[in-house]
């Protein structure tokens, strides 16, 4: 019998194998892809705090530090000038990385292996593994099932019952090109905002959308690289908001599974690694003695630590979600007007945005252009259809 069962081989799952493998724990990482790190979802933009917490040299994955934002808007556009730089790393070699470190601390990892069902055997939980590996189907005693198994996590579905609502992120790879900049492009329609970031084989130009993404990434290329040749898309899928519960009995959830993102930008280093310390912590206190209470204290905890950056940022990111195309176009020229490249060059902050955003709005300039905002959007049905939609999950 396993001390922990983790499904799936992600950052989130590596890393709370690492963690627990190094407490002396017997581990064991089910991944259903058959090589880790592939294939790749997001664009690999951390900050400085997510990078800290990374308990490997971050160096062999890195491409590029970024001391340069440029914000785009329909018609308009400005670079900012950054004193902390945005980290530029390569997710595969990332993820590589975190699955020697956990191997090396201990866990075992299986690639190539889908788990399809749980049942609750009061002093364990037994998981039932399909591998092309192990020889077909087969099942696994484990005294704690982590869920880390990402945005359609099969754990949260089978053994949480809940559905979370979705959206969808999707880059496009083009080599041959450099670029010393990260653009961050808002008031695209139908999509919450597209990025263009350095690749270790030349760029990426990735956008998030609800639906059709392939078919406006393609609308971006042919204004931005017309002529250029992709070389691959890059999908993946993202949980929009968390769900009500990540933990239950003996099975906790950890990642995009448990709805652990960034609320403005999505991405999910930063909170996997707060939540994956947490959980191995609320795990190995529980496997000492027992007390299904040290086992939930695991969402209390990374609530208490994560909650209101990820409240704020929602309530934010909603209100964004429903401004028209020329709102944004009113933002970038009331922030040039204000000039308020200082700030934004001491205070920028990837890790926490929301915190960073806020600042921004009790300035004069936040203040005055968020009353011609509220003007503009008050009377459009649209917007408050969307914000209501948005605010019942929060």
């Amino acid at each position: 019998m396993y001390d922990v069962i983790i499904v799936g081989g992600g950052p989130a799952g590596l890393l709370t194998s690492y963690y627990l493998a190094k407490q002396g724990f017997k581990t064991v990482v089910y991944e259903e892809h058959m090589e880790i790190g592939k294939p790749v979802h997001c664009a690999g933009i951390l900050g400085s705090k997510a990078v800290s917490l990374l308990p490997i040299n971050i160096e062999q994955a890195m491409i590029s530090r970024i001391f340069k934002l440029k914000i785009s808007t329909p018609h308009f556009s400005h670079v900012y000038n950054l004193r902390t730089p945005l980290n530029v790393v390569d997710r595969e070699v990332l993820d590589k990385l975190l699955a020697k470190k956990a191997q090396k601390a201990g866990a075992e990892i299986i690639t190539g292996a889908r788990v399809t069902s749980l049942r609750d055997r009061r002093e364990h939980i037994e998981v039932f593994i399909n591998s092309r590996k192990l020889s077909g189907a087969r099942s696994e005693k484990g005294k704690v099932v982590v869920g880390a198994d990402g945005a359609v996590s099969a754990i949260r579905r089978i053994y949480f019952k809940s559905c979370i609502p979705l959206e969808y992120g999707v880059q496009a790879v083009i080599s041959n090109q450099t670029t010393s900049t990260i653009e961050l492009i808002f008031g695209l329609e139908a999509a919450s905002f597209a990025w263009i970031a350095p690749s270790p084989e030349g760029i990426k130009i990735g956008l998030i959308a609800r639906s059709k993404p392939v078919e406006k990434l393609k609308k971006l290329l042919n204004i931005k690289f017309h002529g250029y040749e992709v070389s691959r898309y890059e999908a993946g899928i993202i949980p929009r908001f968390p769900p009500r519960k990540i933990v239950r009995d003996k099975v906790v959830l950890v990642g995009d599974a448990a709805g652990q993102i960034k609320p403005i930008s999505r991405g999910g280093i930063l909170p996997l690694s707060i939540a994956s310390q947490i959980a191995s912590s609320s795990i190995t206190t529980y496997l000492l003695t027992g007390k299904p209470r040290n086992l939930k204290s695991y969402e209390s905890q990374f609530n208490k630590t994560y909650k209101l950056e990820r409240l704020i940022g929602q309530y934010l990111r909603c209100i964004l979600e429903t401004l028209p195309e020329e709102a944004y176009d009113i933002i970038l020229l009331n922030a040039i007007r204000y000039k308020v490249d200082p700030f934004v060059e001491r205070r920028f902050n990837v890790d926490s945005q929301a915190r960073f955003i806020v600042r921004l709005m009790i300035s004069r300039f936040g203040i005055e252009t968020v009353l011609k905002l509220i003007r503009m959007i008050k009377n459009k049905p649209t917007a408050l259809t969307v914000m209501k939609e948005c605010f019942k999950y929060l």
